[in-house]
């Protein structure tokens, strides 16, 4: 089982317990710091999605289109794709790409869920 790595209180009264594993790494590989297992392997998934969000900001895209930070938000973010994201989404792309661009979050909305079984 992985470590604990963060204990909520409410009083004196544990709430929450967050368990994991962290492996922070040089650029060579070496393991400079790690809680838990350092060689577990395991999927990125959502951890991921902050990190996909750099190059639309760093390529100056945030700016030229005038991403607000919802918008930036809903890139680095798990949602389970309710109105209000969809809606954020949507309100972005000009009338003629709409209904193009829902389809396709609908069909990837519809993969993911099955991904996450």
């Amino acid at each position: 089982m992985s470590d604990i790595l963060i204990k909520i209180y409410r009083g004196n009264l544990v709430e929450n317990i967050y368990r994991g594993d962290i492996a922070i790494v040089d650029k060579a590989g070496n393991h400079t710091l790690s809680v838990g297992d350092n060689e577990k392997i395991t999927y990125w998934r959502s951890s991921a999605k902050p990190i996909q969000v750099i190059p639309v900001i760093y390529s100056g895209a945030a700016d030229r289109y005038k991403l607000t930070d919802k918008e930036i938000a809903i890139m680095a973010l798990s949602h389970n794709s309710e109105e209000k994201h969809i809606k954020l989404v949507y309100g972005h792309y000009p009338k003629s790409t709409q209904s193009t661009y829902i389809s396709k979050i609908v069909q990837i909305t519809s993969n993911n869920t099955n991904l996450q079984g």
